[in-house]
């Protein structure tokens, strides 16, 4: 495996960042492989486009998930009306004098996209 960057790709490039996207992309293609099954090169894919998983020899369809975490905590604030009180919790929380910790976790919720 070459450690090092292909630098004659970079004279037509100024910006800092297109140099760095194209020696890496670069890179990835031709140095990259697989440490599960060492493959090499890597198979090209977009992030929505379908997968191969050489080693089960099958097309595995990418799915977006979506991990949601819901944490939980009642605090008291008095208020004339349940509006008041609406407005003075989230403007606590705003200005963070209320807290969440990890011990309020009350739940995880996932959401497929396609």
């Amino acid at each position: 495996m070459n450690l090092n960057f292909n630098q004659s790709l970079a004279k037509n490039y100024k910006s800092p960042s297109q140099i760095i996207r194209v020696l890496s992309e670069d890179w990835v293609a031709n140095q990259s492989y697989c440490p599960n099954c060492n493959a090499e090169p890597l198979s090209e894919f977009t992030n929505i486009e379908n997968g191969y998983d050489k080693k089960d020899e099958q097309i595995l369809k990418i799915f977006q998930i979506e991990i949601i975490e819901m944490l939980s905590n009642i605090v008291e604030v008095g208020a004339e009306n349940e509006q008041e009180a609406l407005l003075k919790a989230q403007e606590m929380y705003r200005n963070e004098e209320v807290f969440l910790y990890s011990d309020d976790f009350i739940g995880t919720k996932f959401n497929i996209f396609e």
